[in-house]
C-alpha cells in the first residue's frame, strides 16, 4: 500500500477482540495496487477519493475524502437501509453498495436508488441463524456486470445490466464468500471458513480465482501460511496483523 494512501490501525478492544478502523492520510491517490480493509466497506473513486461508511445511532452515511484530504458527506442513507456491507465505485462517480438483501446506487449528486433485491435460497448451505441472503462485497466490470458475494447463501452471484441473475459459484458450509475483486476479465473471490461461535481467529480465509472460461480454482489459503492457526497464547500483534491483512475486503485496482 502506498505510504500516502489510507492506512489501517488497531485500537485495543476488550478481551481478545480488537476494533479496527481505516485512517486516511493527506493524499489517497488514484492508483494503489491493492486496497485492504477489515469488516469495513471502502472504495476508491476514479479521481482517487476514498469512500467509506460512517454509522451512528439512527444515522448511516457514505463519507468521501478527496486526495487533497477534504472530507464530506457523500450521501445520507434513508432509514429503510440499516446496513452497508459492501461498496464499489464506478467511472461515472456513482457508488453501488449492498444492504443485507438489496443492491443500491448513489449517483455523483448523492441521489439514491434501490435496485436489485436478492431472494434467499430455500435451503441455504450456510451457517444456521445467519440472516439471509446477507449480501457483502461486490464489484462491477466495464460491461456493467455485477459480481456479488451472497454470504448468507454461500454463493457468488453475477447480475447482468439486463437484470439476469446467475450463480457463478455455490459453496458448501462452512465456507461462504465475503468479498469480490476484478482484474481484467478474471474474478477473485475471498471466502471464509465460518464457525458458529464467533471466534475470528478460526475464520480462515482463502482466495478463489475464476477465469473468463469459467474455470474456478483456489489459489491461496491461510492454511498454507505461517501462523495460520494461532493458539490463545500466540495472539501477538504480528500474527493477528497477518490474518487481518487478508481479512474481509480486498479491492484490486488497475
Amino acid at each position: 500500500m502506498p505510504s500516502s494512501g489510507p492506512t489501517v490501525t488497531r485500537s485495543p478492544g476488550t478481551g481478545s477482540s480488537f476494533a479496527w478502523s481505516v485512517v486516511c492520510n493527506a493524499a489517497v491517490g488514484s492508483n494503489p495496487t491493492v486496497l485492504i480493509s477489515t469488516d469495513f466497506p471502502i472504495a476508491i473513486g476514479a479521481d482517487g477519493s476514498l469512500y467509506y461508511k460512517r454509522q451512528r445511532p439512527g444515522d448511516l452515511q457514505i463519507m468521501r475524502t478527496t486526495p487533497a484530504g477534504a472530507t464530506s458527506v457523500f450521501a445520507t442513507l434513508p432509514a429503510s437501509i440499516s446496513h452497508l456491507n459492501g461498496m464499489t465505485a464506478v467511472a461515472d462517480g456513482s457508488i453501488y453498495f449492498t444492504d443485507n438483501s438489496t443492491i443500491s446506487k448513489v449517483n455523483a449528486a448523492g441521489q439514491i436508488w434501490t435496485g436489485t433485491t436478492i431472494l434467499p435460497l430455500a435451503k441455504p448451505p450456510s451457517i444456521p441463524d445467519t440472516e439471509k441472503p446477507y449480501l457483502r462485497g461486490l464489484a462491477i466490470d466495464p460491461k456493467g456486470n455485477m459480481y456479488v458475494a451472497d454470504s448468507g447463501d454461500a454463493r457468488l452471484l453475477k447480475i447482468t445490466p439486463a437484470g439476469a441473475i446467475t450463480t457463478l459459484v455455490q459453496l458448501e458450509s462452512p465456507w461462504a464468500p465475503t468479498a469480490v475483486a476484478l482484474s481484467g476479465d478474471t474474478v477473485y473471490v475471498q471466502e471464509y471458513l465460518h464457525t458458529e461461535v464467533e471466534d475470528r481467529l478460526a475464520w480462515l480465509p482463502r482466495i478463489r480465482k475464476i477465469t473468463p472460461d469459467g474455470r474456478s480454482t483456489i489459489i491461496a489459503t491461510i492454511d498454507n501460511m505461517p501462523g495460520a492457526r494461532p493458539t490463545p497464547t500466540q495472539k501477538t500483534a504480528g500474527i493477528f496483523n497477518f490474518q487481518i491483512a487478508i481479512f474481509d475486503f480486498v479491492q484490486i485496482l488497475s
